[in-house]
This record gives structure tokens, sequence and C-alpha cells, in this order.
């Protein structure tokens, strides 16, 4: 990325003149790939530790997604799954008017029929909820999910909620091909 933001110096005549313009698609792709290679340096990609995130029933608006509920679960090519998964519900707070249908919809679509209002296993301590995927998940770690757009925008709101910034990159499955 510095290599970037210093040919856009070079060719830009007001380039000094606040934060660095934001990476284009493709750049910011190429950037995360090389993020991604640095987990498999020195390592047998089979012994590398995946933990996969999914948010299965995040409310998603176009802006921000709403974490309803939430699986970790730590893997290797070589053994498999690693310890227990994390799994909980999480009080997503108000819903926004705008999502209250994409809510309902959420809900008659998941097996488990979660209600999206007065849920009593949800949990209300989004604190508490950080706290344990921060001590399950090093920062350094590898995540990856389904839909990493989401995924990001869930660790997000969490890390907004307890207080701290969202340290962690999210690939998608298809990044690892």
């Amino acid at each position: 990325r510095e290599a970037l933001w210093k040919e856009r110096v070079a060719k830009s005549p007001t380039a000094n003149c606040g934060p660095p313009p934001p990476l284009s698609k493709k750049e910011r792709k190429a950037a995360n790939l090389q993020r991604l290679r640095h987990h498999f340096e020195g390592q047998e990609a089979d012994c590398v530790p995946l933990f996969m995130v999914d948010f299965e029933a995040a409310i998603t608006g176009s802006d921000y997604s709403l974490p309803t509920e939430v699986c970790i679960a730590q893997y290797t090519l070589r053994t498999g799954f690693v310890g227990e998964p994390y799994h909980t519900f999480i009080y997503p707070g108000k819903i926004p008017p705008s999502l209250v249908n994409v809510a309902k919809k959420v809900t008659v679509q998941l097996p488990t029929g979660i209600p999206f209002a007065n849920f009593s296993l949800a949990d209300t301590d989004h604190t508490a909820i950080w706290r344990k995927i921060r001590a399950l998940v090093p920062v350094d770690a590898l995540l990856v999910a389904k839909a990493a757009k989401t995924e990001r925008d869930c660790l997000a709101w969490l890390a907004l909620r307890a207080g701290e910034e969202q340290p962690y990159t999210v690939f998608e499955y298809e990044d690892l091909l």
C-alpha cells in the first residue's frame, strides 16, 4: 500500500494535502491477498488455523448490519475443528423502522425461528460478547466467512458497542482458493 501511495504522491500536485485517497476495489483486493499470504508464510497450508465466523441471522441494510447470532469455530485442514465453537445470540437493540421488514423476513427464513424482538436467549452484554471473541480469536488470526462484508460490519458493530476498534481482517472462503 505504501508503494501505491508514493506513486500517487508523485503523480498528484495536491497529494500532500490530507489523508491518502481510498484504495480502488482492485487495489484493496490485492492488499488483502498480500495479507492473506502472510498467514501462510513458514507454515504448511493444512496447519494454518482458520477462524470461521458467521453472523447467520444478521439483519442487513444498505449501510450496516445488525448482528443477532454469531458462531466462531477454529479449524485446520489437517485436524478439522479445534476446540469448541463459540456461539451466542445477540440482542441487536432497537431495530430501525427501515429494517423491521428485513428482520421479519430473516426470522421467517431461519429454521430456528429466532424472533427479532423479545428474545430471552439474546445476550444484551455486547462488551462481554466482544471480549469473548477477542479472547478466542488472536488479532492477527485468519478469519474467513461466506459473506465478508456482513461479518466485518457485525464485528465493527460489536466493537463499537464495546468501545474498541475492530482489528480483524475478514476474508471470504473464495479468497483462500
